[in-house]
Formats: structure tokens, sequence, C-alpha cells
């Protein structure tokens, strides 16, 4: 997988990856998240972009930084009209290639990263943030109201059969997983085998790999993955900033609006990714205590909950106290034993 472009110097390989998807039109962005992972997040991993359709010239940049480039090719069936053709480019991230990693970290390109990602690392298994408003696996798909076709009635039929379409559903713009899942050598194969069932009535790939991890995924803080960069307290009449590890700009892009906020630090990123260098790493400029962590995942909860469901914030943040209280008592326990 890694190509023979020039880099500046030998990269020791790691056992931890961090991977983006970019085609030709969404170059700045990936320089934009590797940067801010560069110089915010202290990542002592490799990084790797999985390009598609991008010419040799581009993607020296990325190899002259000790970033390994993955060309992959284009896979768009029509299916998902409304989105980019690298839609099912996530797919190639179960190739048995992959194994070389014990650890991998995908992250969309539409995304900030703001303090340290280690805590990506401890997670085991496959790992997701919830899909905004904690959206079930039913919303991931086309209602029956809108299916029009025999091949989409019949996958629609087939969906409420073999899934509980209640269930939970994750973001596939954040995913940790150990690679020991891809057990499998014909795991993207049986990915692609799903999307040809179920396409037709697919909203995009997130979709298709909620099917796949159907019941097996494990849930990460909201911390990791926030939709919403922006809240408007009802004591304030403007929108601030919300803090969190990861920010997920799903509607509003930093590139194209000016808020003096993130948009700046988004140019701020772009601008330094120039000086990416894998082989001088520096420090996080961030790193969340368990406090912090507790208390913004109970206000992430807050504003992703949507629709009226309560409930969801109050369990994210009951959950998240239980996994910290867990490892507390671990390392007790550990103290105690010793």
């Amino acid at each position: 997988m890694m190509d023979h472009f020039k880099i500046r110097c030998e990269v020791n390989m790691s056992s931890e990856v961090i991977v983006t998807l970019s085609d030709a039109g969404y170059i700045l962005q990936a320089k934009q998240l590797f940067s801010s992972v560069y110089h915010n997040s202290g990542w002592k991993g490799d990084y790797l972009l999985l390009a598609q359709e991008i010419k040799k010239d581009d993607l020296t940049w990325f190899m002259e930084r000790g970033i390994i480039v993955r060309p992959i090719s284009k896979m768009h069936t029509g299916s998902f009209s409304k989105h980019p053709s690298t839609i099912l480019g996530k797919f190639h991230l179960f190739s048995p290639e992959f194994k070389r990693w014990k650890k991998v970290i995908f992250l969309d390109a539409d995304i900030i990263v703001e303090a340290s990602l280690d805590g990506l690392k401890e997670v085991e298994g496959f790992n997701a943030v919830p899909d905004i408003h904690f959206k079930s696996l039913q919303d991931q798909f086309r209602g029956q109201n809108k299916l029009s076709g025999e091949k989409e009635k019949t996958a629609y039929k087939d969906l409420e059969r073999m899934y509980d379409i209640e269930q939970p559903a994750f973001n596939s713009g954040v995913m940790s997983f150990d690679t020991k899942i891809i057990a499998n050598d014909n795991m993207f194969n049986l990915l692609m085998d799903l999307h040809s069932r179920f396409g037709p009535i697919a909203n995009s790939d997130q979709s298709i790999l909620n099917l796949f991890f159907y019941k097996t995924w494990n849930r990460l803080p909201l911390f990791f993955n926030n939709y919403f960069p922006y809240r408007r307290p009802t004591w304030k009449p403007r929108y601030i900033p919300t803090d969190s590890i990861i920010q997920h700009f799903l509607w509003d892009k930093p590139w194209t609006r000016d808020d003096r906020y993130f948009d700046r630090k988004w140019r701020l990123n772009l601008a330094r990714a120039k000086d990416i260098n894998l082989c001088d790493r520096i420090g996080p400029v961030k790193v969340w205590n368990e406090d912090k962590k507790i208390k913004q995942e109970c206000l992430l909860a807050s504003l992703n909950r949507g629709n009226g469901k309560i409930k969801g914030s109050i369990y994210a943040c009951v959950d998240l106290i239980d996994v910290i209280l867990g490892k507390a008592g671990l390392v007790i326990k550990g103290l105690h034993d010793h």
C-alpha cells in the first residue's frame, strides 16, 4: 500500500492509523483535517489518505509529509445521487491490507480536530457515535411512502424482516475499530453485497455500515463526533461555539461561511498544513480530563437529543459516568492488589 513517491525522511510504521477520504474536489479539506490532527491532537500514529481520482502532483504533497496514499477506484453506483462519488469509499477500510495496523480511526474530511484523540485508541471492537438526534436504523433508509418500484418495496420488506429497525444507529463520520474485526478477507465484498441488496432504499454508505455492524457496534461519547459546533443559550442572542474534541460540520461548512470562529480555525489549520512533518511530531494542545468529559457529554447530549428524545441525553450522561466510574474502579482495584 505504501506509495513510491518521495518523502522527507523514513517514517516508522505505527500500529495505529488515522484515515480520511478525498477526491480531487476535497483536497483542501483533507489537508485541513490532517493539519488539525497534527497540530492539535499530538497523534503519534500513521496518517493515510484514501484518494479517489486525484492527480499524482496533488498526491505528492501528502507523500512529502509522510502521509500514506492509497488510491481507490470510483464506486459510485447512482444509488446515492445527492452524495459525492466517494460515498462508498469507506468500505475499503475493511480490506485485508488494513490488517497491517491494529487500530484504524476514520475521520470525514469535513472535520476539525481540537484535542488529543488518544481516547479513540483505548476502545475495542467497532466504535462510533450515535447518529444525530439519536436516530434509529429505520432513519437510515427511505420510508415506505417514498418507495415506488418493486425492487425498493421488496428491499424494505427484507429490511423489516431481517432487522429490528428501532435499534440505535451510528454516524459513519468518525469510526474507530480493531482490525481483528477483519476476520473475513471477503469483508469488502460482503459490504458491497449488502449495498446491492439494500442500496435502492439506503440513504448513504452509513445505512449499509449500520446493517453490517447491526447490534455489534459500541457507542463512543458524543465529543468524539459533535454535530453541533454552535449553540444558543436562551439568555444570549447569538450562537456561541461548543467545545468538543472533534467538530463535525454536517451542514454549514467552515470554508463556505464567515462566522469569525470556526472558519478562522479552519483557514489557520489549512495554512499550517504545509508544516506537517511526520518525522517531527508535536504534543497535543489539549488533553481532556474526566470532569470535562462528563460535563461536555451532558451538554452535547442535550443539544443532540432533538425531536423530544430527552431520554437519549439522560442515558448518554449516565452511560459515560458509568464508564468513567468503571475505569476508576479498575485502577483502584489494581492499586489495592499491588
